[in-house]
């Protein structure tokens, strides 16, 4: 087994993340962020177009806003130049670039690093005292910049977050759960369909995401416990609308009865189920595809959590043109919430972002069989040590198939297979 002081791939992706988010000149002449011409050119990897250091575009960003154009043809609603990178790539290299180029490939591996559970001894409560005092900080700037009272920041967002952390100090690493169920995932699309019709589209659009992520995997009991009493009550709420001679509370009891019958029919009797890393192709159709060209607006990309962390948090606390902070509302709380849980799990799971949400990963993924470059095994030599899995940032197991779908093509277990099993072809 070779051994690494760092890997070769951590290297590209500090290259990458330097490299794709180099204008510092942004913030020396007080610019939101750089126009220059490299903004018309697509990375091949999820990067926000809107961060203020970002120097080229992100190609799920401009694929959203080709497909949401209104009023033309259907040929110049077709994506063609993001297609086109990603199809250059994804001949090439396959998921290479989520490897080596991608800054939130970059952000989960680092986090993943950070030890707990009971085998981390006592570094686990140092590391835990760290990151609460760093959240701490945080969420007390962000409350002060954007005008929220300090104890709501700290009651809604900083004591929930440390909660979860604590759990998973205590119990250590989890393993991503292996299958997501297609009863949860209607209960959430038909939440989010519920919400548009009684409150607001948008909030609905939100609330339905968020729902369909988490109900496609916690198992049918959890979303009954939370589906149903959440439907019931905002049906007494919001616009008055009618379904024939229902209203109000009927239409609750109605959500309800839809919930259970979903559940029963797809979760007990059929029993419905897919690989969990099957559903970024379900972002990828529907959050980034069909919201997007029925809106018109960039669904993605506005609920992105790498788009949070490079644009919306640093613009709002920067503010160059003095108005941002006034135009925050419940959507950018939210898509806090949502980059503070995409930490959390990629300190608990190896890449969860990338293998179960991503859709440009989703893309490169179809391409694994296909590349140019690949990778070999030789059966003959290898013992099944696992040694493979262990080194893998996405958590496969090489030794059963070296080109599947989830490589991302680090090579970390071509160079650290004691027995020089796995080697790379073209």
């Amino acid at each position: 087994m070779v051994k690494q002081r760092i890997a070769p791939y951590r290297i590209g992706q500090i290259i990458g993340t330097i490299l794709l988010n180099g204008y510092i000149l942004a913030y020396i002449q007080g610019k939101i962020l750089y126009s220059g011409f490299l903004k018309s050119v697509p990375e091949p990897v999820l990067n926000c177009y809107g961060g203020p250091l970002s120097v080229f575009a992100c190609p799920l960003g401009s694929f959203q806003q080709i497909l949401g154009l209104k009023g033309t043809s259907l040929v110049q609603i077709i994506p063609w130049v993001p297609l086109a990178v990603f199809l250059i790539f994804g001949g090439f290299v396959g998921r290479a670039a989520c490897a080596w180029v991608c800054p939130f490939g970059l952000w989960q591996d680092l986090l993943y690093k950070i030890q707990l559970g009971p085998r981390a001894k006592t570094k686990r409560w140092i590391t835990f005292a760290i990151i609460a005092a760093i959240g701490l900080l945080a969420v007390i700037l962000i409350a002060i910049f954007v005008r929220v009272l300090v104890w709501k920041a700290l009651l809604f967002g900083w004591l929930p977050s440390m909660i979860l952390l604590l759990w998973r100090v205590i119990k250590g690493k989890m393993e991503l759960p292996q299958w997501w169920h297609l009863a949860g995932t209607l209960v959430g699309i038909a939440l989010g369909l519920f919400i548009m019709w009684k409150y607001d589209v948008n909030l609905g659009i939100a609330v339905g995401v968020v729902a369909m992520s988490l109900f496609s995997f916690i198992g049918a009991g959890r979303v009954l416990a939370i589906a149903v009493p959440l439907g019931f009550t905002l049906s007494l709420f919001g616009r008055d609308v009618r379904l024939g001679p229902f209203a109000g509370a009927e239409l609750g009891l109605l959500f309800i009865i839809f919930t259970i019958t979903i559940i029963f029919l797809f979760a007990q009797v059929l029993k419905l189920k897919f690989p969990i890393t099957g559903l970024k192709f379900l972002f990828l159709i529907l959050v980034a595809g069909v919201l997007v060209f029925f809106t018109a607006e960039p669904w993605f990309c506005k609920l992105c959590p790498q788009g949070t962390l490079e644009a919306g948090i640093p613009l709002v606390l920067w503010d160059p043109v003095g108005g941002l902070r006034n135009l925050v509302g419940w959507l950018f709380y939210l898509k806090v919430a949502i980059l503070l849980f995409v930490f959390w799990a990629a300190i608990m799971i190896k890449r969860p972002f990338c293998r179960v949400v991503c859709p440009i990963g989703a893309i490169y993924s179809l391409f694994n069989k296909l590349s140019l470059l690949r990778m070999k095994l030789n059966r003959d030599t290898c013992n099944h040590c696992r040694v493979c899995r262990h080194v893998c940032p996405m958590d496969i197991e090489p030794y059963k198939d070296p080109n599947q779908a989830e490589c991302i093509r680090c090579f970390q277990c071509v160079w650290r297979c004691p027995r020089s099993s796995l080697k790379i072809s073209t």
